[in-house]
């Protein structure tokens, strides 16, 4: 089985890249993935890192499946662009009876008229949609359709659960050397704070805990983290695929994680670390309160 993958996997974004690894470790032995876009990491599980080579495969892979939860959100002309192009390829797929899904979609709710009509379009030419929260399923069935829509988990969530908690406390043993253990924070450009009210809280953090160590995921993170690491003693590290290990070992290592990203709470869940949320609160909870069904049992009380 031949199939297409899109998506933001492979481009430095830690929770894109665990739903990949989920969807293939779910997958026969014998698929063949193929993509469109250049990958700097994931590049080994693919045949070719080739557009010319790939590109047919849009058309005649047995599947065509779209990942990640910010499909459909319209931040520039390229916004539009890109999910224009998606209706027209998973409508022809849809003429010859190729099958496409979509995994872990999210809706914006605040839709113009027009951008109301792409999304609508768009996702009616899946013969799947799986979307990763209760509001986002309440809203397409409202607004778009009331067929082949699932409420599924994010599947970073279940990949992360599956594959490393279950040996967490043998594998990554916090260490008992670690007099002052650092409090993590996860950033986020997209959480609604203003820059002050991340100075003036970590501020407050240190006075609990100098150790701070900030995970800064995309350039605007990475920028925002830069800016803040002149007005506060802060160490800033980078997302790298090829050392997911190593980052979940520096995690474990820590006192608390504070999180502006919904994948702070799975690392804090995972590694059973204390966890405190900021930012972005209403779209935290939504995507939590999903998740937690699938571990009630353990996580009721976790935040």
């Amino acid at each position: 089985m031949k199939i297409f993958l899109y998506g933001q996997f492979g481009r430095g974004n830690i929770g894109d890249d665990l739903m990949f690894l989920h969807y293939k470790s779910s997958s026969p032995k014998n698929v063949k993935f193929f993509k469109f876009f250049k990958l700097k990491y994931l590049k080994n599980f693919f045949p070719s890192n080739n557009y010319i080579k790939n590109f047919p495969m849009i058309f005649f892979a047995d599947k065509y499946v779209v990942t990640g939860g910010n499909q459909a959100n319209f931040e520039s002309i390229r916004s539009y662009l890109k999910i224009s192009f998606q209706i027209v390829v998973l409508f022809i797929r849809k003429l010859f009876r190729k099958r496409n899904q979509i995994f872990s979609f999210g809706s914006e709710f605040q839709y113009t008229s027009i951008q109301l009509f792409l999304v609508k379009h768009f996702l009616l030419q899946f013969d799947e949609i799986h979307v990763r929260d209760k509001k986002s399923y309440n809203y397409i069935q409202q607004n778009i359709t009331k067929t082949n829509i699932f409420l599924s988990f994010d599947t970073g969530f279940i990949y992360l659960l599956d594959n490393y908690k279950k040996n967490i406390k043998k594998t990554f043993n916090s260490s008992s050397k670690i007099i002052n253990k650092p409090i993590f924070y996860f950033l986020s450009h997209h959480s609604g704070l203003s820059f002050n009210s991340r100075k003036e809280y970590l501020n407050q953090v240190a006075k609990e805990n100098k150790n701070i160590i900030v995970f800064a995921q995309s350039k605007e993170d990475k920028k925002l983290a830069s800016e803040l690491s002149k007005k506060i003693k802060i160490k800033v590290v980078a997302y790298d695929f090829y050392s997911l290990d190593n980052f979940i070992k520096l995690l474990s290592d820590s006192s608390k994680i504070i999180t502006e990203r919904f994948h702070g709470l799975i690392f804090a869940y995972a590694l059973n670390i204390r966890c405190e949320v900021r930012g972005n609160l209403p779209k935290l909870k939504n995507l939590w309160e999903l998740e937690r069904q699938r571990y009630s049992n353990e996580v009721k009380k976790f935040i």
